[in-house]
């Protein structure tokens, strides 16, 4: 498992912006409130957990990233770095 075909995706989502851009500013914030947006109706739906949406949406974005940062790096292949291998 990797990045797929969009590694540069993965660092505009969750890399330092080396620009000022209102434009980028805004699609963050939209996605971030779009994403809270789907946590809250989840929680409604008891699909996700009560709580406050806005730190479940921080941690699910956590978790995300860390995934994605783990198969950028080779940890989460078939044949990966976290493959364990048994004792012989």
């Amino acid at each position: 498992m990797g990045t797929g075909p969009y590694p540069a995706r993965f660092k505009l989502v969750f890399g330092a912006w080396t620009i000022d851009s209102p434009e980028l500013a805004t699609a963050a914030h939209a996605a971030q409130e779009a994403q809270i947006d789907i946590v809250a109706r989840c929680q409604a739906a008891g699909d996700l957990p009560a709580g406050d949406p806005i730190r479940l949406a921080a941690l699910l974005r956590a978790l995300a990233h860390g995934a994605a940062d783990l198969a950028a790096a080779g940890h989460l292949a078939a044949d990966g770095k976290a493959t364990p291998t048994p004792p012989t």
